[in-house]
């Protein structure tokens, strides 16, 4: 059985020989990848650099200036998010990799500074703390930071907080208005359909069973909840006056206010400029 292609005939049975086109089709075809690969081969070191003429003068290749940009537009993740992920959600980065490029960037003599973007609010306090770090390391190479934002929120500013410099369009506005905190007690809702809720619970600051077992807090709950909340206030306003170099009563002054317009935020001194 044989089966033709163009001018080609290949055997695919019996033990006929192959004929004498196909095999000068396969000796041709070998002979033309050769060909394109020595073609494509690099030169050797000595060839790449052409010596130039005898008076004539040599142009110096000046080293580029780079401008790092980092669009912060989605959730950024503790592991690489894989492809089925990105499926059902906007695709992020991972907080791994954007230290990572921050680290190369301080390093990279190319690299005369830093652009941040911060378009996502799915920033943890965590993550903040980190990419504020790494932020500080891009500075102490004597590198600016810059921050452009739309609008800011408390989490975005805390890490626009790092920068050298922070701007806002003029139709922006910046949303700090401090925290709060919330937590969920369904005993109500399980005594109207007739469910009894039966857990076992060992100490007074145990409160998972709470969810269940009570219609709110109970007050070593709400004294830890209260703990936690006031320990991270306490973080941000430092965090803020570090990076704006303001005392603790005027950071206080900015959370009490809590909402700025781009032209309002300047003039208190939370951001440097208001600009497209």
């Amino acid at each position: 059985m044989s089966t033709s292609y163009g001018q080609f005939t290949l055997s695919h049975g019996g033990n006929r020989p192959r004929t004498a086109p196909a095999i000068a089709a396969v000796l041709w075809s070998v002979g033309l990848a050769l060909m394109l690969a020595a073609t494509r081969a690099p030169a050797a070191p000595s060839e790449q650099t052409a010596k130039p003429a005898p008076g004539e003068q040599t142009i110096e290749e000046k080293p580029r200036n780079v401008v790092a940009v980092f669009r912060l537009d989605g959730p950024v993740t503790e592991v690489p998010a894989d492809d089925l992920q990105q499926m059902f959600g906007p695709p992020g980065a991972s907080l791994k990799d954007l230290v990572m490029r921050l680290s190369k960037a301080a390093s990279d003599p190319a690299v005369k500074a830093v652009v941040i973007l911060p378009e996502t609010g799915w920033l943890g306090s965590a993550q903040i703390e980190e990419l504020s770090a790494a932020m500080a390391l891009v500075r102490k190479q004597d590198k600016e930071v810059f921050v452009h934002a739309d609008s800011l929120v408390l989490g975005q500013y805390l890490l626009a907080c790092g920068a050298s410099r922070i701007s806002v369009v003029p139709t922006g506005m910046l949303l700090i208005p401090g925290l709060h905190a919330s937590s969920l007690h369904v005993r109500g809702l399980l005594d109207k359909i007739g469910v009894k809720p039966d857990f076992l619970t060992e100490g007074a600051y145990k409160s998972a069973a709470e969810l269940f077992m009570r219609e709110h807090p109970s007050p070593e709950a709400d004294e830890m909840m209260n703990w936690l909340m006031d320990s991270w206030y306490a973080s941000f306003k430092e965090q803020i006056a570090q990076g704006r170099k303001a005392d603790a009563a005027k950071v206080q002054g900015w959370l009490d206010n809590g909402l700025f317009t781009a032209e309002q935020a300047k003039a208190s001194g939370l951001i440097d400029a208001v600009e497209q």
